[in-house]
């Protein structure tokens, strides 16, 4: 599976009194930003916290980042600048019945393959002296290798409210795989088709062909609300004796232990409703041009094609 790497770097002057967390927004990762995972030509994204987590106010945060964005997201970006990659923002109070943060999620681009950095920097506006006794300059930072888009192996970000749409192209091995995903929600979605992991349909009861495709959406968190995954296999690829009515797809979860067929029969495993998933959505098949199916799937892991 794809999994985008990052480091963090802290700015640590004198001991103060301010308690500013700055970096993902689980929270505990502080001076740490995740990219998701990109492939050439695409966008990246990583999503940015500022928190006072202290007693006192904390002034007009400002927030910088030091390579071009593409742009800002979230219910804060509209104290963001992408022609300066600045954002604006107001104080943040002082702790008290909960926290004050500002949140956005920064795109960048991911214009060819090699690693792709980031740092962003939070100051604020104390005494206007960096060197004081008070901490005003906070960092955080992150990494994910960018690699090649090819027929193969794709990756993107989608921001809220854009159609989540990702396909391959069929190349040598006449296969394809294309990813969407309903609703107004920003997504991360990265797919590579391979032939690895080994050999995981048999402990399921099946034969499997083609290559597995690999799906790694919002860091392999659960897909909300589902993902529409339509596979194209094209006649050269399709095993001798293929019948559609035999065939389906094997999806190994990211445990590496469970497999769900989901097989080509609406009458079996049909999705009935707007909320189904783990059912077939529809097929086709020509003998001379070749299978197509589509399927819903709740979560990631690793598809193949079964006869």
């Amino acid at each position: 599976m794809l999994v985008a790497s990052s480091i963090g770097i802290s700015s640590a002057l004198a001991a103060d009194t301010r308690d500013v967390y700055v970096g993902d927004p689980d929270g505990s990762s502080a001076e740490v930003v995740n990219l998701t995972p990109a492939s050439s030509g695409n966008t990246s994204a990583f999503a940015v916290l500022v928190e006072n987590r202290g007693g006192q106010t904390v002034t007009s945060p400002t927030l910088t980042v030091d390579r071009p964005v593409v742009a800002f997201h979230g219910t804060d970006a509209g104290d963001c600048f992408v022609e300066t990659a600045t954002c604006y923002f107001s104080n943040l109070s002082g702790f008290g019945t909960a926290t004050d943060s500002r949140q956005v999620t920064v795109e960048v681009a991911a214009a060819s393959e090699g690693l792709l950095s980031v740092s962003v920097t939070v100051t604020i506006n104390e005494s206007g002296n960096p060197n004081g006794s008070n901490n005003q300059i906070f960092t955080a930072s992150g990494s994910t290798a960018v690699f090649a888009s090819t027929d193969d192996a794709v990756a993107a970000f989608f921001a809220p409210g854009d159609a989540a749409l990702l396909n391959t192209k069929p190349g040598n091995n006449s296969q394809s795989a294309a990813v969407s995903i309903p609703g107004a929600n920003g997504h991360a979605i990265a797919i590579v088709e391979g032939d690895e992991p080994a050999e995981f349909c048999t402990g399921a009861g099946v034969t499997c062909f083609g290559q597995a495709t690999s799906l790694t959406i919002d860091f392999g968190a659960a897909i909300e609300p589902y993902a529409e995954l339509t596979f194209f296999w094209a006649a050269s690829e399709l095993p001798k004796g293929f019948n559609p009515k035999f065939a389906g797809v094997a999806h190994l979860l990211d445990d590496d232990i469970t497999v769900i067929t989901i097989p080509n029969d609406p009458k079996v495993a049909g999705c009935e409703g707007a909320e189904d998933t783990d059912c077939l959505v529809s097929s086709s098949y020509d003998k001379k041009v070749g299978f197509t199916l589509t399927v819903r799937l709740p979560v990631n892991g690793y598809v193949k094609g079964y006869r």
